[in-house]
């Protein structure tokens, strides 16, 4: 993800489960502004817990992060240990209007 994109510069006052919802939603704008494709890959944890510190300067363990998002109702897989989310498009946006 491009660091210091508008949406993410303010980002410092957001709940764990607003930013990683923020964080999906500026990488399905990035994907499509770039490919003009929907976003459809998995996503390494990993990644989200950069983003995370990165730009809501918020630190948390791979674990919590994998914790919330199956607890937002994300499919979490781990493919050779490595755990991945795929970010569903619908379920994002139903959660975005439940947290404005």
């Amino acid at each position: 993800m491009k660091a210091g994109t508008k949406l993410l510069k303010i980002g410092q006052s957001y709940e764990p489960e607003q930013a990683i919802l923020l964080v999906f939603k500026e990488k399905i704008k990035l994907a499509k502004f770039s490919t003009g494709k929907r976003f459809e890959e998995d996503t390494f944890i990993k990644d989200i817990k950069d983003d995370l510190r990165a730009h809501f300067d918020i630190n948390l363990k791979v674990i919590q992060i994998e914790e919330l998002l199956r607890g937002l109702g994300f499919k979490t897989i781990r493919p050779s240990g490595y755990p991945k989310v795929k970010i569903d498009e619908k379920l994002l946006n139903k959660l975005l209007e439940k947290y404005r």
